[in-house]
């Protein structure tokens, strides 16, 4: 199979001065074949372990006072090269420790939220054996809880080691045929997502007003592997946001933007995503994505319809509406937004001929809605050529042009009526009658067709 590059990412929580991490075959667990030490603390790191056959590795991560020492060992990954799949892990706890959720002395076990959701392999204690599942341990999935019921007790500067299955080892590696491979919910107002939740349905259930998804960098996971966002399942946010860090970008050219690279995505209520790794700098959209719609307009008959808002002139957050944001300030043209700080104002009144456009703040991320109540649509004279039309000051789409009643005459031939003779006796004759005068049909004050009344919306 030739040489592979495995590529790790790793939080560096709970490290103190240097984490130092080695590499060891399976088949030669106590020969180190790659070795580094990390600087910490940082939020992450990513990085390659070049140079690997194609088999299985212990990854193994040490907490070190120096960046030359082996240190203390924390975590012991079973990594399959080729795939880049996590087989099995071994958390490593020292009773007494000083690691947040290293157990106490006279513990029975340890309760880590690492542990949520995680399928408990076994359970080992220093100069013991591993216990036996059910019958002298338990874990609660929910809580991260794993306790020891056989009476022992632990005692201070014990190793206590927890091991962790993701698959079953030699097992073939199989690409997923669904859309996703596991759930994440995500209930948080931000989250960043890790390599370890790849190939997840994330369902987002948080209940603050905004939320924001940082994605794991393109280089710690394998091609072809991602997302499949679903923010269909109750969460308050109306459109979620997604930030791809570093130089990674998601490429779609959907938009018809000046670029099709994007350092955020945006997926609104109701809406779902899947996206999948294309190579080391670009995320690629697999589904069919509705958000291509963001700015469209339509007539509705209700006021709430989903995926669209009312042009009813009305205040909005750009980071509640993100999506829209974006569209406002990168696809627009400036001649179709207004920028007022005044947007602000709880009483702000539109420009009289251009109420029907978006108005935005020139430095905060608010802005207003088109305002289009009462109001009817005509089409443009010249579609490609703004600027032809003399009969409207602002001549491109959403600015308003004021009713006009061109030169028109009526005629009215009462019939005869009686009048005065030119001659000197004016006598009273019947002469031809001519008039002419005002026309009311239903006592009405303006001119109009038989129609139903809708509402203008945008889609968000």
């Amino acid at each position: 199979m030739g040489i592979v590059n495995l590529k790790v990412t790793v939080g560096t929580v709970g490290f103190t001065d240097w984490l130092h991490v080695t590499a060891c075959k399976v088949s030669a667990p106590s020969t180190v074949v790659w070795e580094d030490w990390i600087d910490v603390p940082v939020a992450s790191h990513n990085f390659i372990i070049p140079n690997l056959d194609p088999e299985n590795y212990y990854v193994r991560y040490y907490d070190a006072p120096t960046n030359s020492s082996l240190g203390t060992i924390k975590l012991e990954l079973l990594v399959n090269a080729l795939s880049g799949e996590t087989i099995s892990e071994r958390r490593f706890y020292t009773v007494g420790g000083a690691g947040a959720y290293d157990p106490a002395d006279g513990d029975t076990g340890v309760t880590d939220p690492y542990l949520v959701n995680k399928n408990i392999k076994g359970v080992f204690k220093e100069s013991f054996r591993y216990y036996e599942p059910l019958t002298e341990f338990t874990n609660d999935p929910l809580t991260g809880n794993v306790d020891i019921i056989n009476g022992t007790t632990l005692t201070t500067d014990e190793k206590l080691i927890i091991e962790i299955e993701y698959r079953v080892a030699n097992t073939p590696t199989v690409t997923p045929t669904g859309l996703y491979n596991g759930i994440l919910n995500v209930p948080e107002a931000t989250k960043t997502l890790t390599a370890g939740d790849i190939e997840k349905r994330v369902r987002l259930v948080g209940s603050a007003a905004t939320q924001v998804i940082t994605l794991c960098a393109l280089s710690a996971i394998a091609a072809d592997k991602g997302f499949y966002f679903d923010n269909t399942c109750g969460g308050t946010a109306i459109q979620v946001k997604l930030l791809i860090p570093g130089s990674d970008r998601i490429r779609f050219n959907g938009f018809m933007a000046a670029s099709n690279l994007f350092a955020e995505f945006w997926i609104s209520k109701g809406e779902h995503l899947l996206i999948r790794k294309f190579d080391d700098s670009y995320w690629e959209v697999i589904t069919d994505y509705k958000g291509v719609d963001v700015g469209n307009r339509q007539s509705g008959s209700y006021v709430n319809m989903p995926a669209y808002h009312a042009e009813d002139g009305s205040l909005s957050d750009g980071d509640e509406y993100c999506r829209v944001w974006w569209w406002i300030n990168n696809i627009l043209p400036s001649s179709h937004v207004i920028t007022d700080d005044a947007v602000t104002d709880p009483g702000y009144s539109y420009e009289v001929l251009r109420m029907g456009q978006f108005v935005k703040h020139s430095t905060l991320k608010k802005f207003r809605w088109p305002r289009t109540m009462n109001m009817s649509e005509r089409g443009l004279k010249d579609f490609n050529t703004y600027a032809g039309d003399a009969e409207r000051t602002y001549d491109y789409p959403m600015a308003w042009q004021g009713e006009m009643v061109g030169p028109h005459s009526h005629g009215y031939n009462p019939g005869d009526v009686q009048g005065l003779s030119d001659n000197a006796n004016d006598r009273q004759v019947m002469v031809p009658g001519s008039q002419s005068r005002t026309t009311l049909q239903n006592a009405g004050t303006e001119n109009r067709v038989d129609n139903i009344g809708v509402i203008y919306m945008v889609h968000i």
